[in-house]
């Protein structure tokens, strides 16, 4: 291929390079043109609804000729309170009671607002919702699966939750796993628990669910810590709940953690406490030992045997 004065010579024959843009050019509408054209049928295969002219103006002064003036916020119940002249206002006004505030006010409210019940614990409580657990007081869960006595601190429980509020704890499996005695691991769960009531906080001492797999020591180790804790909290005036209701059919497959039924179990245990009369902080239980709570299965068995021998 040659130039030649503006010519190109293409296997012999001559094409001027004008004659190529122009049909260039015919392409490029041609497809343009095409383009448009499907368009067209999508659209009308599928109409958009037209919006009107003043909705869609970006003149400001137009569309404050077709629809008026905004309407005026309303003041939420908080700036009502601190402002008498609104909330003078809003009382002449009907409904003005049934005032809600923006979704930023709520976001911002329900973040600063603290619960009244706080349940810490290990990975046992993972699966209960504090919000099923009372309609009227506000419930949070914090786990922390693996977690021991240690690992929990006294101050950061108390500044997750209100002056004067409640917090159950259910810790001490893992320190009996590890090896742990019954004295220390009890001793430091009542530490633990002592920190927070100085704070004005009312404590609930949650009893230990013993595990599957676990040796006859292990067991006995468990009962003793679960004996040391309900003695404290007979003593300074702590909430006790008794988990011995918890059994293996209550276990997962690991025969560590709670399964569906045993979740609901642990529940209502700690449901029952924080629906407890507030004139009543202490759990009626802990005017009786342990082993009067908590009787061992055999002991029951036994006792059922001798009833049925009387009659």
């Amino acid at each position: 291929m040659r130039s030649h004065n503006n010519v190109l010579l293409l296997h012999g024959s001559r094409v001027d390079e004008q004659q190529l843009k122009y049909t260039a050019q015919q392409n490029d509408q041609k497809a343009e043109n095409e383009s448009l054209k499907h368009q067209r049928q999508k659209e009308e295969k599928f109409p958009v609804p037209s919006v009107p002219r003043f909705l869609s103006s970006r003149n400001p002064s137009l569309r404050a000729r077709r629809l008026g003036p905004p309407p005026a916020r309303q003041s939420s119940y908080r700036q009502q309170a601190s402002n008498p002249s609104t909330a003078a206002t809003s009382a002449s006004i009907p409904n003005s009671g049934q005032v809600s505030e923006c979704p930023e006010d709520n976001r911002q409210r329900h973040v600063t607002e603290l619960p009244d019940v706080v349940i810490v614990g290990d990975s046992m409580i993972k699966h209960i919702d504090g919000r099923l657990l009372s309609r009227r007081r506000k419930v949070f869960c914090h786990p922390h699966p693996g977690a021991k006595v240690a690992d929990i601190s006294a101050k950061k429980v108390t500044e997750g939750v209100k002056a004067k509020g409640d917090v159950i704890l259910h810790i001490g499996s893992n320190n009996v796993s590890h090896g742990n005695g019954s004295t220390s691991t009890a001793d430091d769960i009542t530490a633990l628990a002592d920190g927070i009531s100085n704070e004005g906080c009312e404590v609930a001492l949650s009893s230990i669910v013993h595990r599957r797999w676990e040796s006859a020591h292990q067991r006995r180790l468990v009962d003793r810590v679960n004996e040391r804790l309900h003695t404290a909290a007979r003593e300074r005036s702590w909430g006790f709940i008794d988990n011995s209701s918890i059994g293996d059919r209550h276990l997962g497959r690991d025969g560590v953690h709670i399964n569906k039924a045993g979740q609901a179990v642990l529940a209502s245990n700690m449901r029952n406490f924080i629906r407890r009369p507030r004139e009543q902080p202490t759990a009626s239980s802990q005017q009786r030992s342990y082993a009067e709570v908590v009787r061992p299965k055999d002991t029951f068995l036994a006792e059922l045997i001798i009833l049925k021998q009387i009659l």
